[in-house]
């Protein structure tokens, strides 16, 4: 059975975004097969997944956005990474008003929900995949700590987490 992958209206694959584009359909891919298609088909390593891409059908920027600053001057938005955009809207959705220190956004949220932390280390974690091994090696992993997250909901060591960088670790 084959996998259809329809991306949104906001998608490019051209220019500065090709690589960006890449990572996310090779880590998208290597979760399906690792998670989604897992109890669905009988050898998912084989399954077929089509990303057809229609982003270059879509809207046309003016001057192909050579009128954006180019290098040197500060940006706001995808090039900081998706890290900071999703774990601010999931602060302000389950925790606003709450008092955060640099790094420790992603505690916070361990704090909360474990598996929903998972959830948001693993979304951040598929812009830096590069390679078609990167990618299945991020997604054994995500298989292994969602297991974990799942029957571990309130480990004993998670209250003694201080900051992100200790609940990485």
């Amino acid at each position: 059975m084959p996998l259809v992958f329809l991306h949104g209206v906001n998608t490019r694959a051209e220019g500065s975004f090709a690589q960006g584009y890449q990572s996310n359909v090779l880590a998208r891919d290597a979760l399906f097969r690792t998670i989604g298609l897992k109890s669905t088909v009988q050898n998912p390593a084989e399954a077929h997944i089509f990303n057809p891409y229609w982003g270059n059908l879509g809207a046309r920027f003016a001057w192909d956005l050579k009128s954006l600053p180019g290098r040197g001057a500060e940006q706001f938005g995808p090039s900081l990474g998706s890290t900071p955009l999703l774990l601010g809207a999931y602060l302000q959705e389950n925790a606003p008003g709450a008092a955060l220190q640099a790094n420790q956004g992603l505690a916070l949220v361990a704090k909360r929900s474990l598996l929903e932390a998972v959830d948001l280390l693993w979304a951040c974690g598929a812009e830096q995949i590069a390679q078609p091994a990167q990618a299945q090696a991020l997604a054994a992993l995500a298989v292994k700590t969602l297991d974990y997250a799942r029957h571990n909901p309130n480990p004993d060591w998670l209250p003694q987490v201080i900051d992100d960088r200790d609940l990485l670790t």
